[in-house]
């Protein structure tokens, strides 16, 4: 009885930070073909994306779903970024997701591999004008394990007229993927 009670308080938390997510498809489980247009398919190698997520070039690069339940950390599949010079950067973003203004943030993802990281955030308001841009650290974080995954996670007062944002996670070298959020920052 007691195990069964734990497994549907563990189920109930779970939904309830879920909810709380703003990002579409947080876990990269939802898997998509890339509809890349021919101008695109000249910076980027990508046969699926995750869904709700898009992925922008700054110079050639590879995305690559991986579906292995052992190696991801935590659910069945993770998004691969391969960037071909290291001294640029490529991301993956979301656009327009919808936010309350006047709270505190949390931007949190999983990473690992070997390159480095920056998370951003933009606020914007009804009108679309820039509220703020958000930025872990205002550097690139080094992700320095391809076999552990590393949470990456900073906290961040949301202006109070915003009411929708774009999300970065700017990348180089070869990281993975996993498991972002981005809501309260109560939310555990």
């Amino acid at each position: 009885m007691m195990k069964k009670l734990f497994i549907s308080l563990a189920l109930t938390a779970a939904a309830a930070l879920s909810a709380q997510n703003v990002l579409l498809n947080p876990d990269f489980e939802e898997i998509v073909p890339a509809k890349l247009t021919e101008k695109l398919k000249k910076y980027i190698e990508a046969d699926e994306i995750p869904k709700g997520w898009s992925v922008n070039p700054a110079n050639p690069s590879k995305f690559t779903m991986v579906t292995d339940a052992e190696t991801s950390q935590n659910g069945s599949c993770y998004l691969r970024v391969e960037q071909k010079d290291p001294k640029k950067n490529c991301s993956c973003s979301q656009w327009w997701r919808p936010v309350k203004g006047g709270q505190t943030y949390r931007f949190t993802v999983w990473a690992k591999g070997n390159g480095n990281l920056l998370q951003q955030v933009i606020a914007y308001d009804k009108k679309n004008n820039v509220l703020g841009v958000f930025v872990n650290n205002r550097k690139m974080e080094k992700v320095s394990s391809a076999e552990d995954w590393k949470k990456f996670e900073y906290t961040f007062a949301m202006p109070a007229n915003a009411v929708k944002v774009v999300v970065h996670i700017k990348m180089n070298g070869v990281i993975d993927l996993d498991n972002a959020y981005l809501g309260p920052a109560e939310a555990k």
